[in-house]
């Protein structure tokens, strides 16, 4: 190839199959077209025949007009039977046996009607000519309409017909008859080229008609595609979570053991620096099970009224020393508002909205609001951080997309708070938006219902771990398959004075509690255990041999929206691995209450 030439059209044996399919899908649909056009095509042919033969009854030899029209129903008659037979058949190979028939019915409509111009043409009766000139070129007019939308079909007929008739004007010689001739020539020529321009328009229009039904088709085909995959994502993201909680949990308690103030200097920050690591990997995988839940539709929100204030009240406590440490201000102004919501779902959008804008405020600080509205109540949190571009305010509540970390640095977030904030507003119907210029901070929001029944009572906070009653050891049983996590909880109850029977089976714990002779006052267990089983099996089966009132907790892993809503409906605590030891320890504290209560 020289230089001058030009790139070369790779065309694929695909694109030559679309192409060859959508010509022959074209062809049929011209055909369907003429079909549907036959029967009223044929009927108007009769009754102009028939007008024609009356107007020339005493011009024209009774015998040719009687013979013509014969000729003219009989082709009348073919044509609608060929009609009839092809209505009912849809076969590729029908179409294009009738395709030429329907030509060869043209044809002879035309030879039919362009006798008409040649046998009834009185020499020396101008007004018959015309008149019959007249007929011939509204039925060239009409077929223009119906029958270019195959042109093999229209070429047949119309310019067959017209030309006996121009042949008898030239024939005759005059000025009058030679222009008429004239006329009725460019008449045809400029129709047919008309006709051309009308099929092509209407081939166009099925070709793109074709076309477009493919790509919807095919855009089908990619959604749901993408559903399967997003499906299949979820899937898996269930299955690799829990099988990467595992030894996270275990690692979790087992760096809980090693925190001792009494440990060296050295030894205590290596074990800070691994519980940060921990925390990091703890903060996404509790995002990515919070994207997991609201992908799968297990998250049902409670709707219920209660009071913004204490929820304000909770996000000052956990956030404030956050804000202190990096030198910015957190207020909360007063509220005495009802809302009508999930409170721990809208708990979890403001949570998200304060820990970003802690995060990208360097000087000033955070202000968090309620302002009532008709039958609403808008909260806003607004920092005097970097802001957001404009053009960048529709994106930023997509999954992982961060602005200013291109490096992904861990410590400025993972890029998962907005989406599920985005996703939890869709749960709940609650507008979300953002107000923001670059360098002039921002002002995220959330429109909740206000509420018009009573609040619900306050949430009861757990005992802090400082506080927990104390007692005698308490008998506690773990239920694991995964000797990791089973060891490394025994371990922690053990370092907090309990007494533990651990094991992978609900079997084994029976015979160990059998030997011990007690009755055990908590029992901790996993979801998933081995052959199928589960840990709210163990519980049932425990609970019927020692009492229902035993404080139970079951502990997993899965993400996955049927075990999730088996969970919810058990109506046993529930706690996602990893589990950070505070939340052990108030299962402990509760344990002891309960037992406090028996005694």
């Amino acid at each position: 190839m020289s230089a001058t030439q030009g790139p070369a059209v790779s065309v694929t044996v695909g694109d030559y199959d679309r192409r060859a399919d959508y010509n022959q899908r074209i062809r049929i649909e011209q055909l369907r077209t003429l079909n549907s056009y036959l029967p009223a095509f044929a009927g108007v042919h009769l009754l102009v025949g028939a007008a024609l033969i009356y107007a020339l009854w005493e011009v024209v030899p009774k015998g040719e007009l009687i013979v013509w029209g014969a000729a003219l129903a009989g082709v009348s008659l073919i044509r609608t039977s060929v009609y009839v037979y092809y209505r009912s058949r849809s076969g590729r190979d029908s179409w294009d046996h009738h395709g030429r028939n329907f030509v060869l019915g043209s044809a002879l409509s035309g030879l039919v009607w362009g006798a008409a111009g040649a046998l009834f043409f009185p020499q020396d009766a101008l007004q018959y000519q015309i008149f019959i000139l007249a007929v011939l070129v509204g039925m060239g007019a009409g077929a223009v309409s119906s029958v270019t939308a195959y042109m093999p079909a229209f070429y047949a007929y119309f310019p067959v017909s017209m030309l006996p008739i121009s042949w008898g004007l030239f024939s005759v010689g005059d000025e009058l008859r030679i222009g008429l001739g004239i006329m009725t020539l460019t008449y045809t020529g400029a129709l047919c080229i008309f006709g051309h321009k009308i099929n092509r328009s209407l081939v166009q229009s099925l070709r793109l008609r074709f076309e477009n039904s493919a790509l919807v088709r095919e855009l089908s085909v990619q959604k749901e595609e993408a559903e399967q995959a997003n499906v299949a994502k979820s899937r898996f993201l269930a299955a690799a979570s829990h099988d990467l909680r595992q030894p996270l949990h275990a690692l979790t308690l087992y760096t809980s053991l090693l925190d001792d103030p009494g440990q060296p200097a050295k030894t205590r920050r290596v074990v800070g620096q691994i519980n940060a690591s921990i925390a990091t990997l703890q903060h996404l995988f509790n995002a990515l099970l919070d994207v997991s839940k609201l992908d799968a539709g297990t998250l049902v929100p409670q709707i219920e009224n209660f009071f913004l204030q204490p929820l304000f009240d909770r996000l000052a406590n956990d956030f404030g020393v956050e804000a202190q440490q990096r030198g910015l201000s957190l207020q909360f102004e007063p509220s005495d508002v009802v809302l009508y919501t999930d409170p721990a779902l809208l708990e979890q959008i403001l949570r998200n909205y304060l820990s970003n804008a802690l995060r990208y405020t360097k000087r000033g600080g955070v202000k968090v609001a309620a302002t009532r509205g008709a039958g609403a109540v808008r909260i806003d949190v607004v920092d005097t951080g970097v802001g957001i571009p404009v053009d960048k305010q529709s994106v930023i509540f997509r999954e992982f997309y961060q602005l200013r970390n291109p490096e992904r640095d861990r410590s400025k977030g993972l890029g998962l708070g907005l989406a599920i904030v985005k996703r939890l507003s869709l749960l709940l119907n609650h507008p979300v938006g953002v107000q923001a210029e670059p360098d002039r901070g921002a002002r995220f929001w959330v429109e909740v219902p206000l509420g018009t029944g009573q609040p619900a009572a306050p949430i009861v906070q757990e005992t802090p771990a400082a506080e927990m009653a104390s007692g005698a050891p308490a008998l506690l049983v773990v239920i694991d398959d995964d000797r990791n996590v089973r060891e490394s909880t025994r371990h922690l109850f053990e370092e907090w004075g309990c007494e533990v029977v651990a094991a992978a089976s609900t079997e084994s714990v029976l015979a160990m509690l059998e030997h011990v002779g007690r009755r055990p006052e908590g029992i901790i267990a996993d979801y998933r255990l081995r052959e199928g089983h589960t840990g709210l099996e163990a519980i049932r089966t425990l609970r019927e041999q020692y009492g229902d009132d035993i404080p139970s907790l079951i502990i997993t892993g899965d993400t996955a929206s049927g075990p999730l809503r088996k969970l919810r409906n058990s109506g046993l605590q529930l706690l996602h691995k990893p589990v950070a030891p505070a939340k052990l320890r108030a299962f402990l504290n509760n344990v002891r209450r309960a037992a406090a209560k028996r005694d």
